[in-house]
């Protein structure tokens, strides 16, 4: 907001912004490649100016006028993502051992960190892990591991 509505109207009266402020706001945005972030500061505004109308200090919303005046790039699903998860923590002394990483999809590993489960769900990784690397199971690091 700061690099793309301040400068733009931040100084002006409410009443005083119109459409095309905003709108060459939100031209700005996407001529850097940045939709998404053109598409969020749409929202801002217009978020601001329904609370100003509320507020009395506004008549109305410039931003509403530009609904759909930038269109939401497609979402790329084809590659699969996932993120490394370590089952044991360095913290907690773990090795630093690739045969300890384990890819999770980004709802397990926000539930392995932070969720109600985590408990369990590190003793079935390290389960996991020991089956399939029993000759790793249980030792410390060393340095050609």
């Amino acid at each position: 907001m700061k690099k793309d509505i301040y400068p733009r109207i931040g100084r002006l009266p409410f009443r005083s912004v119109t459409a095309a402020d905003v709108l060459a706001i939100l031209d700005r945005a996407t001529k850097r490649g940045a939709d998404v972030v053109a598409l969020n500061l749409r929202q801002w505004c217009s978020q601001v100016f329904r609370y100003a109308v509320a507020a009395l200090r506004a008549d109305h919303d410039p931003a509403s006028a530009l609904r759909g005046a930038v269109i939401r790039p497609p979402v790329n699903r084809s590659r699969p993502y996932a993120a490394t998860h370590r089952a044991q923590p360095l913290a907690e002394q773990g090795a630093d051992r690739v045969c300890i990483v384990v890819a999770l999809c980004p709802t397990h590993h926000r539930e392995a960190h932070y969720g109600s489960r985590r408990a369990e769900m590190k003793a079935q990784r390290l389960e996991l892990l020991a089956t399939m690397y029993p000759h790793h199971a249980g030792r410390q690091a060393s340095p050609t591991d």
